[in-house]
């Protein structure tokens, strides 16, 4: 990893180098004006930048990679040891759920009652978890380095890998002092002198703003909350499910290294925190904080605690399907479009109230469509046309998609669908631009005969 600071006028900016509890730090302020500065570090190292209070920093950023031989790639000296202790990890995990635990090596870290079919290894950068591109790939440094000695390992053993964006939070009681504006001659009511503020109504807002970053519970935490969203290493969202989840949603908090707490690499609260505060009355209120961090979930194929299933696919898979340019389905590509396709199924009935599932229905419809015309497969075209409602598809399709449809297969497959949809189709108006449209590019004359020309185009629609 290189980053070559370029010269640019700015205060703040520091950049803290961290590994193994050691830190340091360069501040490239001073020199900002008229020099550049350069910082290289291993992988396993992680960088952050403090904020920038004034002016701007111009980085360019590097990821180096070594093309020579595998083993002559420098490492830094405490890797050995790990990936051996890892090693051991896996084969003892292994071994317990094959055999049981009296077939455990003595030195195994594992106690009977305590061995896990599910460890979450946390990240130590943080990652946007709002976009669909994000997948084993988009690690950076020590993130990625670990998901390279563990990859392997979980393979030759039998365990499955998975990304997650993990979100923890804190709820509390937190007590501050808020003042009331006031109008002229007393407060917001009209009926209070300026020191009787405090006796108003307080549940008729607008206090006076309350700093949230520093606020602090004045009690103990009230309750807490996860939730994981996980991902297939490709970024395929995934649904997990079973009883070792719900265990794991059930923690009280106490995120103590070591398999028992699933995390077990460090503790959830360790990272940046946001507050948010839930107003109750004047002078005190419901804080929560919450901790956003990325996590590697290992467990056991075919756990029988542990379920993994197709999520909400529908962004991945139009990104996916759209950037694609394979001339058959691979089996991959058959999984996103049946999963689109289910989608569209299920959620043809809420296109009327929803404005936004429209412009999702049709994003997925045009998707579907171009991917039957690029693999040459009408049965795929007709699934589509169903999925979103033959009633509705000159709204979702649309006539210019239908028409590439007719252009691209063959009629003789196409003419009852096409029949279903104009008999379906409410309005007259889209109805008599598909017929235009087809009659307009018709080569064969058995399509000429089935829609009629203009003379009686108008008794025929409205009694088709």
């Amino acid at each position: 990893m290189l980053s070559i600071v370029l010269p640019s006028h700015h205060v703040g900016g520091a950049v803290h180098m961290m590994h193994d509890g050691a830190t340091i730090t360069f501040n490239t302020e001073d020199q900002s004006a008229a020099s550049i500065t350069a910082i290289a570090a291993y992988n396993a190292v992680s960088q952050r930048l403090d904020p920038i209070h004034s002016g701007y920093v111009v980085c360019l950023c590097y990821e180096l990679r070594f093309l020579g031989r595998q083993e002559s790639i420098p490492r830094l000296p405490d890797l050995a040891g790990a990936r051996l202790q890892l090693l051991c990890v896996f084969r003892s995990w292994r071994q317990w759920l094959d055999f049981g635990a009296e077939d455990v090596d003595e030195d195994s870290d594992f106690d009977d009652d305590e061995t896990p079919d599910c460890v979450a290894c946390l990240c130590e950068r943080t990652y946007d978890d709002g976009t669909a591109k994000f997948k084993a790939t988009s690690l950076r440094g020590s993130d990625r380095l670990m998901l390279e000695h563990i990859a392997p390992l979980a393979k030759t053993y039998g365990f499955d890998l998975h990304l997650a964006h993990v979100t923890y939070k804190q709820s509390g009681i937190a007590s501050f002092n808020s003042v009331r504006r006031r109008k002229w001659g007393g407060c917001e009511c009209g009926g209070c002198s300026e020191d009787m503020v405090s006796s108003c109504d307080e549940d008729a807002a607008d206090w006076s703003d309350v700093n949230v970053n520093k606020l602090e519970m004045t009690e103990d935490v009230e309750s807490i909350n996860l939730d994981l969203s996980i991902l297939a290493l490709d970024g395929m969202p995934m649904q997990m499910s079973g009883a070792t989840v719900e265990a794991m949603k059930r923690q009280d908090g106490n995120m103590d290294n070591g398999y028992s707490g699933y995390f077990i690499n460090g503790s959830l609260e360790h990272g940046d925190r946001k507050p948010s505060l839930k107003r109750e009355r004047r002078t005190w209120g419901t804080l929560t904080y919450s901790y956003i961090r990325t996590a590697l979930i290992i467990t056991p194929e075919a756990s029988p605690t542990v379920n993994f299933a197709l999520g909400d696919v529908r962004e991945f898979a139009c990104m996916a399907l759209e950037s694609s340019s394979s001339e058959t389905p691979t089996t991959k590509e058959q999984r996103l479009v049946e999963a689109l396709l289910a989608w569209s199924t299920k959620n043809q009935t809420l296109q009327v109230a929803k404005a936004a599932s429209v412009l999702a229905m049709k994003e997925v419809t045009k998707v579907l469509r171009d991917s039957a015309e690029r693999w040459n497969s009408t049965d795929l075209f007709v699934k589509t046309l169903e999925s979103c409602g033959l009633g509705r598809c000159m709204m979702t399709v649309g006539v210019n998609g239908l028409l590439s449809g007719y252009r691209a297969f063959d009629w003789d497959t196409l003419r009852a669908v096409f029949s279903e949809i104009l008999s379906k189709t409410m309005s007259i108006t889209l109805c008599a631009q598909l017929v235009d449209g087809v009659r307009l590019i018709a080569v064969d004359s058995l399509t000429q005969t089935f829609f009629p020309g203009a003379r009686h185009r108008k008794n025929w629609l409205w009694t088709r």
